[in-house]
């Protein structure tokens, strides 16, 4: 059995090592892996990485991670990245990794995402070259995540990482008007293309926890200011199952030392 754990939107700075610190206790005691969904730092300096590499250290759990809007802020992201990756954390960006671990192996695919609205409401590359332009950012990211998942097929159980929200059915109380700026259909495709286990997410605060894409693959929003620590999946072997395993259920921790 492997436990994974997945948090996001940690905003990482100096004043948030107390809340952090809990959050990492809690992943260390309670998981064999932790998954971050973006937003590790509070507005993407070199110095909030560091911090954040430093703490982790401590803490000695595999994690993978990928960067959030947040991180991309001051244009640092890739030293954010190297300083992450020299702390031993692995940053996903278009890429697949599988780990093994009692016996289960899980691919984690992992992309940042953009926005661009959920269907019908989505937006199409049509009229302007400034809109087919933002359009083909979109489409970027999707093939990130397709090239991701290609590369860890043969993965008992494939999870797609994502910041940004590949459903609407996470984006909870989310303005209407601001969900094409939470995420895009076209992650959730690229979830359903691959037959996913499940998709994790961060970026929208005001969203709910769990939902679906539009053909059933489960989604989880694990942004902090809806979960506060993180949730955690148990998946067992699928040798102990007739058919695919089924969907699990989270978790949730609290940083109090008891389950919500």
């Amino acid at each position: 059995m492997v436990r994974l754990a997945a948090i996001g939107d940690i905003h990482a700075h100096a004043g948030a090592e107390p809340v952090l610190r809990e959050v990492f206790t809690r992943a260390r005691a309670e998981a064999d892996l932790l998954l971050i969904a973006g937003d590790l730092t509070e507005i993407g300096l070199q110095e909030q990485a560091d911090f954040l590499g430093h703490l982790l250290a401590e803490f000695e759990i595999p994690t993978y991670a990928v960067l959030g809007n947040h991180d991309f802020h001051h244009d640092q992201q890739v030293a954010i990245r190297q300083i992450l990756e020299r702390h031993g954390v692995c940053i996903l960006d278009g890429d697949g990794v599988v780990v093994e671990h009692d016996g289960v192996r899980i691919g984690i695919a992992g992309a940042v995402g953009f926005g661009g609205g959920f269907r019908p409401f989505n937006l199409t590359p049509f009229g302007e070259s400034e809109w087919k332009h933002f359009y083909g950012k979109i489409v970027e990211e999707t093939r990130k995540l397709d090239r991701a998942f290609a590369a860890i097929s043969s993965a008992d159980y494939l999870i797609g990482l994502m910041h940004y929200g590949p459903t609407p059915d996470t984006m909870g109380d989310e303005p209407a008007d601001i969900h094409p700026f939470l995420g895009s259909s076209e992650l959730g495709d690229a979830l359903e293309r691959f037959k996913a286990f499940m998709g994790i997410h961060g970026h929208a605060h005001r969203g709910r926890l769990e939902g679906c894409t539009a053909n059933g693959i489960p989604v989880f929003n694990v942004a902090m200011p809806i979960i506060d620590c993180p949730a955690v999946w148990e998946l067992r072997p699928p040798s102990e199952f007739e058919d695919h395993p089924p969907p699990v259920n989270p978790r949730l921790l609290s940083r109090v030392g008891s389950e919500i």
